[in-house]
């Protein structure tokens, strides 16, 4: 009876592991889509946000070039209330990076996992040819999520980096007022206005950030298709 009871357990185990499996697939399907439609909407935002933001830089600049020094710190003041709205919406974005590096490297524990049972199916020699289709395909698999999780890393330093910038930008100019203009291109007032072009700068890095986000979403979308067209094999092998 013993042995009966060994292939049992073996049985219960091996399907509790691929249910458990099929689960997270399709957890990790509903998070992607999710993070694709915020990505979206996001990205709309922005646009709207940097648009707007380019608007009062060009107000300034009308300004400047007629010294009207009230209508350059009116629209500075625009500016700086624009900045710190983009600094919270970038803490966000940050803490949202660090949330998806942390699902990352979840999922690749989980590859790893699979990988350790495809091998340990390996050495029952029951299938040789489904476990060895079965340890490709979970290793693939993990290469996809290690890749994504290094440009999770990669979004995430890059965010963190911005917000500091921004961060500093926003100090330097909150209380600062235009007085004077002077003749310089290196006078205060100048490096002062230089500073609201380095923000802008920081605004379109993030744009192109969310839209390479936009993209590797898309690719995990895919991966998610095809890790659960994997599943339904595995179950029908069952």
């Amino acid at each position: 009876m013993r042995p009966y009871f060994l292939i049992l357990a073996a049985f219960l185990i091996y399907s509790f592991s691929v249910s458990a499996q099929v689960t997270r697939n399709a957890n990790e399907a509903i998070d992607n889509k999710q993070d694709l439609k915020l990505d979206k909407a996001q990205l709309n935002r922005d646009m709207d946000e940097v648009a707007k933001f380019k608007a009062d830089l060009v107000a300034i600049e009308n300004a400047w070039k007629a010294s009207d020094l009230n209508q350059i710190n009116a629209n500075k003041n625009q500016l700086v209330a624009a900045m710190k709205r983009e600094i919270e919406q970038s803490e966000n974005k940050l803490n949202q990076a660090r949330n998806e590096v942390s699902e990352s490297k979840s999922e690749v524990r989980s590859d790893n996992r699979e990988i350790k049972r495809d091998r340990k199916d390996s050495r029952r020699g029951r299938d040789v040819r489904d476990d060895r289709r079965d340890l490709a395909r979970d290793k693939a698999d993990k290469r996809d999520d290690v890749r994504d999780l290094n440009d999770d890393i990669q979004d995430k330093n890059g965010r963190k980096v911005r917000l500091e910038n921004q961060r500093r930008i926003y100090e330097t100019l909150k209380a600062y007022h235009f007085a004077n203009l002077g003749t310089s291109s290196n006078t205060e007032a100048a490096t002062k206005k230089a500073l609201m072009y380095e923000f802008l700068q920081t605004m379109e890095n993030d744009l192109a950030a969310t839209r390479a986000e936009i993209g590797e979403d898309k690719v995990e979308k895919r991966e998610d298709r095809r890790e659960r067209k994997d599943d339904k094999r595995e179950r029908r092998e069952r």
